[in-house]
């Protein structure tokens, strides 16, 4: 009798942790489940609706910001080179063209000194543009945000820490104090 007693106790202690185990593994947590609402934010697609779509969970009211910053950004350069660069070509130069080609293209406006970078910079419309129109205060802006952008970007993990660099951050904040008193092109003001 006690051996039945204690083998069913058992094994309905086992199925009792079976579950527990499911939800630990399961996906991510839905940020609209903490807290109960009658307002079913699927059936609204109007945007006035938006605010109450609000959850402690997540940042902003969706998963997606509504505008790509990429693309703002992408605009304000054409708009600076006044419609001369495509669209594709001031993507490639601010977002995927590395410093070291722009540091080159610095300095042979600066200086005059031989043009070493590659037929994919030379031949960029945005490049050709900052070879007419010498404006190294733009070019000196690039630079330097292309080697602040891996101390502002964060390549965040749940379970790693943040490392940051502080002297170079220290640094750069410094570059940066000398940078501001240079005199400004009025498109940079």
């Amino acid at each position: 009798m006690k051996l039945k007693i204690f083998l069913t106790l058992f094994v309905s202690s086992l199925f009792s942790l079976i579950p527990q185990n499911i939800i630990g593994c399961g996906g991510f947590v839905d940020p609209y489940d903490y807290y109960t609402s009658f307002f079913n934010q699927y059936s609204a697609s109007k945007i006035q609706y938006k605010p109450f779509f609000y959850t402690n969970a997540l940042f902003l009211f969706d998963t997606e910001e509504p505008e790509n910053p990429a693309d703002k950004i992408i605009n304000e350069w054409v708009a600076f080179t006044k419609n001369n660069a495509s669209k594709k070509d001031a993507y490639n130069f601010v977002m995927r063209f590395n410093r070291k080609d722009l540091s080159n293209l610095y300095y042979h406006i600066e200086k005059n000194a031989a043009l070493k970078i590659p037929d994919s910079v030379a031949k960029n419309t945005m490049a050709q543009f900052f070879m007419q129109d010498k404006n190294l205060e733009a070019l000196g802006y690039l630079m330097y945000a292309k080697q602040a952008e891996p101390y502002v970007t964060i390549d965040y993990h749940y379970w790693e820490p943040a490392s940051n660099d502080s002297m170079k951050m220290d640094k750069l904040i410094k570059t940066d104090c000398n940078y501001t008193k240079l005199p400004k092109h009025l498109y940079f003001s």
